[in-house]
């Protein structure tokens, strides 16, 4: 019986992240405790989130029957079941609005995010497309059309959502994906300027929430009390922390101060309870599970191994860096959480099934 070779190195800043992350989301959290049933429900829905998605990532790691070669060949229905399942957040008493924003579905025990399980699908169809169209990607009708069939659809539906910085995490993929195959760089950068070109058109004509983050962002307007509260709020949050920080549980930001503790800006909390040596551990733990990702792609055996592994480490490494650069003002606010830490059911899924098909690519890699 042929023995599996996973990527331990991989695994154990999963499952580092994850440790770490389920201690201080439950810090943060200490923040509900003027209502001890709404502190526990956060945190037990948190916990089951957690073991759930850990469950199914070691599953499509370990499991003898899955191999990622067979998603390739169902990447097209994975990609039209998870663009059904995005559509629905449009359907009224199924979909969910907050603040202005169509992202959840009610399940009825709980609620899910589509575009968490949207965005890997995309990856999946994409690294398909382009394992498939292999040197015809050199020519920019091909590029082109592997670019539309793979996300078009996929960015018009978070749009209309009002998932900007999905998209952004998402375009940062697929770019990092036909980056590493036959596609020229001359073609990739008028395809970036196009897109986001036309992205900034739509957003100016038909996002005003999301171009108001834009001019915060660059300073040319000021509302101390609106768009810049948080950002302000943030700053303080982690400036508040120092070197050391106030120690597990200590922060007081989290009591009513910064807007969204839990999800957005849990970042800010982190640094203020554990100071800038908590913040770059976490920061380093990143970047070692990115870099190690990127090594995994590098030795799978098979371009369609090579171009999911990447595309699904980028997805990972872009939240989380978008995430922590906004906490900082080192980018406009995106509302996205910071995936192993924040709160949110479904970008834990998300993370963990994204984590599982790489360490099933790692198998398929040459021992060390």
């Amino acid at each position: 019986m042929k023995k599996l070779f996973i990527d331990k190195t991989f695994l154990i800043l999963v499952l580092s992240l994850a440790a770490i992350g389920f201690l201080l989301f439950f810090s943060v959290s200490l923040g509900t405790l003027d209502s001890t049933s709404l502190f526990f429900k956060t945190v037990v829905k948190q916990f089951i989130a957690l073991i759930f998605g850990l469950s199914i990532m070691f599953a499509l790691a370990y499991s003898k029957k899955f191999d990622y070669k067979q998603l390739k060949f169902l990447s097209l229905w994975l990609f039209l079941a998870a663009v059904l399942f995005q559509i629905m957040v449009f359907i009224p008493g199924i979909g969910i609005e907050v603040n202005g924003a169509q992202r959840w579905v009610d399940i009825g025990f709980t609620t899910l995010q589509p575009s968490e399980f949207l965005k890997i699908a995309t990856v999946l169809f994409l690294s398909a497309l382009a394992a498939q169209y292999g040197k015809k990607l050199k020519e920019f009708v091909p590029l082109m059309s592997v670019m539309i069939l793979s996300s078009g659809l996929t960015f018009l539906l978070l749009f209309v959502a009002r998932d900007i910085g999905t998209i952004l995490v998402v375009s940062i993929a697929i770019f990092a994906v036909l980056f590493i195959s036959h596609a020229r760089n001359i073609h990739l950068i008028a395809l970036g300027a196009l897109g986001g070109g036309s992205l900034l058109l739509l957003v100016f004509f038909f996002r005003r929430y999301a171009w108001e983050r834009l001019i915060s962002f660059a300073g040319t307007a000021t509302d101390t009390l609106g768009s810049d509260f948080q950002i302000n709020q943030s700053l303080y949050t982690i400036g508040s922390g120092e070197i050391f920080g106030r120690g597990f549980g200590q922060s007081l930001q989290k009591f009513a101060y910064l807007p969204e503790p839990l999800s957005d800006s849990i970042f800010a909390v982190t640094a203020e309870e554990w100071g800038f040596v908590g913040s770059v551990v976490i920061v380093g733990l990143l970047l070692a599970l990115i870099l190690r990702g990127i090594h995994i792609a590098k030795k799978s055996k098979d371009r369609f191994g090579m171009y999911v592994a990447t595309g699904l480490v980028m997805l990972i490494g872009a939240q989380c860096f978008i995430n922590i650069a906004a906490m900082l003002k080192l980018f406009p606010l995106s509302g996205m959480p910071l995936l192993f830490i924040s709160q949110g059911g479904s970008a834990l899924l998300g993370v963990f099934i994204s984590c599982g098909i790489i360490l099933n690519i790692s198998r398929s890699g040459k021992k060390k």
